[in-house]
């Protein structure tokens, strides 16, 4: 690793310049990351070449095996708090739905959130299935759109199963929607 000092019109500056090993550029020293092993306490390379080296070898097969064990061995040891912080987000996120909703069934009233799901209004829930619409992609979609009540509603589950089977619930009577 070499070092100069410039100048800059006529007059000496007190930066000092480094070249990166890699690719040969001279970088002020913030362009170089703190390194123990070194005598001077920098990674030779700049950080671009740093992060270039970084995701070449990211891209190896034995990078990516290495990669996924440490995953498998961090997920077995914490398996069962990420699953209980994965269930406690999707309660949050149905509730956020919920609430978008009104909070209790259109057609019958019912206000028990166990109860209550979300309907397609025009009965064209199998082109959200085929985008990948189900459970919490379902939910962040329907955030994020703003609760759009032409396309969904809230009902429960029984109001909803009557739509599904009879086309009609038997609280509106037959025929009605």
């Amino acid at each position: 690793m070499k070092t100069i000092v410039i100048s800059r019109e006529g007059r000496r500056q007190r930066g000092v310049l480094i070249e990166c090993t890699k690719c040969h550029h001279f970088l002020p020293k913030s362009y170089f990351k703190k390194c123990t092993k070194v005598v001077c306490g920098l990674d030779p390379n700049c950080n671009k070449c740093h992060r270039k080296r970084g995701t070449a070898y990211r891209a190896t097969p034995v990078a990516k095996r290495k990669a996924k064990a440490r995953h498998d061995a961090w997920y077995s040891q914490n398996r069962d708090s990420r699953l209980a912080t994965m269930k406690s987000y999707l309660i949050e996120l149905r509730k956020k739905v919920i609430a978008g909703y009104g909070g209790d069934c259109e057609c019958c009233g019912e206000k028990q959130q166990e109860f209550l799901c979300i309907d397609h209004r025009k009965g064209d829930g199998k082109a959200d299935r085929k985008l990948g619409l189900m459970g919490r992609a379902m939910y962040l979609h329907l955030i994020r759109s703003g609760f759009p009540k032409d396309k969904y509603r809230l009902l429960c589950h029984n109001c909803n199963m009557a739509y599904g089977l009879y086309g009609y619930c038997p609280h509106q009577g037959k025929g009605d929607e």
